[in-house]
């Protein structure tokens, strides 16, 4: 399932063109973001997590939406 590959697929069976794509792929990130600040602050709550040092650690795949968010991923 490369990139590419699934965009140009997509276009071809729909009919329509792939626009701001990036966008709605940050959009998804940040709401995973969001749930798994939640998630892993649930966990802190009932002593299944410890608490990091840096609370931007509760987020899972930090770095890669930071990479999004700076533009450096794509």
């Amino acid at each position: 399932m490369k990139r590419g590959e699934v965009i140009g697929a997509y276009e071809r069976i729909s009919g329509h063109t792939v626009r701001d794509l990036e966008w709605y792929e940050v959009f998804g990130a940040l709401r995973f973001g969001i749930v798994s600040l939640r998630t892993t602050g649930r966990g802190i709550a009932y002593g299944t997590a410890e608490q990091p040092s840096d609370p931007d650690d509760l987020i899972m795949f930090r770095p890669l939406l930071e990479k999004m968010l700076d533009g450096t991923y794509w």
